[in-house]
């Protein structure tokens, strides 16, 4: 049985661009298919992920539907604005 046959070749092609995009990031990166899975592949969708989520906040903000407050050492809380939301259930 042909193992490629068993996958669509976008999903190849998706998580070899992730192992790409992770090794230009960690050139000297060398691991087992266990490690690349539960290690380079979990690294490198979380940046995404976290990426995402940050442009998705700074959207919310702009839109004033969530509020952002600095607190002490350089973080950033986020929570719904309660003034723009009211009527919109």
């Amino acid at each position: 049985m042909n193992l490629m046959s068993k996958f669509d070749d976008h999903d190849i092609q998706t998580i070899a661009d992730e192992i790409i995009r992770y090794l230009r990031v960690h050139e000297n990166a060398a691991d087992t298919l266990e490690g690349v899975q539960g290690w380079w592949l979990t690294i490198q969708r979380i940046e995404e992920s976290k990426q995402k989520v940050a442009a998705a906040l700074d959207y919310l903000c702009k839109h004033d539907l969530i509020t952002a407050r600095n607190i002490a050492g350089g973080k950033t809380i986020f929570a719904l604005n309660k003034d723009t939301m009211k009527g919109q259930k």
